[in-house]
């Protein structure tokens, strides 16, 4: 359950980096968008930390089909 929730807040996270890191203080008229960028990370590691935790249940269960 956790696992499919961190999924949810990770893939929210990337797909609003720009609009948060804007929020959190970013300029619309530079190039590099260093909040952005740091959300998006973070986002995309929470992303991989999900997987793995979904990953588990998800084999073990196709293993017993």
């Amino acid at each position: 359950m956790a696992g499919a929730i961190l999924v949810a807040a990770a893939v929210f996270l990337i797909g609003f980096a720009a609009d948060i890191g804007h929020f959190m203080g970013d300029r619309l008229d530079r190039t590099m968008k260093s909040r952005a960028v740091g959300i998006f990370v973070v986002g995309f590691w929470i992303l991989d930390v999900a997987n793995n935790m979904l990953q588990g249940p998800c084999s073990a269960f196709l293993a017993d089909l």
